[in-house]
């Protein structure tokens, strides 16, 4: 008997820990899912919004030539076309007075974007577990299931050097002219000077300034034969294709070849009247609406695509008539306005960001910006 009531009391004994055991199994349970449900969500959220605030970065800095104004307006659209959770996939909505930052140091430009699902902007994330452990810990029944979560990205512009999809042209630098009467070619004899800093085009300065990117008009360059088109790759980094077609689509279209300072481009010779004006239509009405209103381009893409990528070239090395070859010095950006006579083409001359390579040192002042994400 007393051998069997010792088993007995064991028996007992052995239940009380089955529920002991049962529940912390449920207690780890329970920390098991807030991990995998509520721990998902909040990591969810974060990628979410820190994928719109580099979206929306990257769009209010490629406006910081633009002005304050353009930059947060940019910035708050694209923050917008992104989604977030926050008690289901919302919009990322965004104060732009408050949420978009612009550095304007001349020696560190950037913009800085914050997104959030916060209680202090009144859009918090939704979760289901943590309510319970807020009230296990002491808090309030009446606490909402809600937590902060935010994400920020600064992006920088640096100097860009070269640069992809330019427009098969080539038109020379300025240069300070001392020849009488004034011409139209670079003659050092005559006193012409030429530095690509201090008498070539350059920005802010002569933003808004119409140039003549290609000639149509005999001997409008100078060079009997030469009206400013070009064949690419160039001579150092390829074997340049000639032909209408290829001109004629890089028009319109983007040329895939990576162009720098220092590369040879050999020239195509002939006026290309019908190429030229078929590829200038065809890109105009990319954006048929697009103008320039006195101070930048307005259109309803954002950037428009009749904003182009044109060399200068060092007129130094000034081209004679034939299949000859300039020498690139920068690359400039032009918003094309419209054609002139015959099938001369005109652009406004700007600053812009555009993707590209940088420039071995960032001195400020180059003609084509980049950006760069830099947190």
């Amino acid at each position: 008997m007393i051998h069997n009531k010792a088993r007995f009391a064991r028996i007992r004994n052995e239940a009380g820990s089955v529920i002991i055991t049962f529940a912390i199994s449920i207690a780890a349970l329970f920390c098991f899912a807030v991990v995998a449900i509520d721990g998902a969500i909040l990591m969810t959220t974060k990628n979410q919004l820190q994928c719109a605030a580099d979206a929306a970065v990257l769009a209010g800095a490629s406006a910081y030539n633009l002005g304050d104004d353009e930059v947060r307006r940019r910035a708050a659209y694209y923050a917008e076309n992104n989604f977030a959770t926050q008690d289901t996939l919302r919009a990322c909505i965004i104060d732009p007075d408050v949420d978009v930052v612009i550095n304007r140091d001349v020696n560190d430009p950037w913009v800085q974007v914050t997104t959030h699902r916060t209680q202090a902007t009144g859009d918090p994330l939704r979760t289901y577990f943590l309510k319970i452990l807020d009230v296990a810990a002491g808090a309030a029944p009446s606490r909402p299931n809600r937590v902060d979560v935010s994400a920020r990205a600064k992006a920088n512009l640096v100097d860009e050097c070269g640069a992809r999809c330019i427009k098969p042209w080539a038109i020379p630098d300025r240069w300070e002219e001392h020849s009488v009467p004034p011409n139209t070619t670079f003659d050092p004899a005559d006193g012409d000077f030429y530095d690509p800093l201090a008498t070539g085009y350059k920005a802010p300065g002569d933003v808004g300034l119409r140039v003549t990117l290609k000639q149509g008009q005999p001997n409008g360059t100078g060079v009997p034969g030469q009206y400013y088109p070009v064949d690419l790759p160039p001579i150092n980094k390829g074997t340049p294709l000639t032909g209408a077609d290829n001109y004629r689509d890089w028009i319109a279209t983007c040329c895939p070849f990576l162009i720098t300072p220092g590369d040879t481009l050999q020239l195509e010779p002939g006026m290309k009247q019908g190429p030229t004006i078929q590829g200038v239509r065809d890109l105009i009405a990319l954006d048929q609406n697009a103008y320039w209103d006195g101070t930048k381009v307005v259109s309803d893409q954002g950037q428009s695509p009749r904003i182009v990528l044109v060399p200068f070239y060092d007129p130094n090395y000034a081209p004679e008539s034939g299949r000859n070859n300039v020498i690139v010095s920068k690359i400039g950006a032009f918003f094309i306005e419209d054609m002139g006579q015959g099938s001369d083409v005109i652009g406004r001359f700007i600053q812009v960001t555009a993707p590209g390579t940088p420039c071995a040192n960032n001195t400020g002042g180059s003609l084509i910006q980049g950006l760069h994400l830099i947190e």
